[in-house]
């Protein structure tokens, strides 16, 4: 019975891809610093949220950023509804 994997298969597709779209979109920030990267995604994202009429749903966290060769990416999410945010 293989119609079994392929149910859950688009149930799961179903339910994931709205929730995708909701949750928003992850724009990114970098600098040589956490901090410097923190300060460019909560700038790039409050552009982002005023283009789309929108708010930042998830601001910049030590625990959002990550470290590499060349130093540091952070992000935040805008969200895609203006529903989703607070005010």
């Amino acid at each position: 019975m293989r119609t079994k994997p392929v149910l859950i298969a688009i149930a799961f597709a179903v339910i994931a891809v709205p929730s995708a779209a909701y949750a928003g979109e992850r724009i990114w920030g970098s600098g040589e610093t956490r901090t410097s990267a923190m300060d460019d995604a909560e700038r790039r994202g409050r552009v982002v949220a005023a283009e789309k009429h929108t708010c930042i749903t998830t601001h910049a966290t030590p625990q959002n950023c990550t470290q590499d060769a060349g130093g540091w990416s952070c992000w935040v999410t805008v969200a895609n509804e203006q529903g989703s945010c607070a005010n």
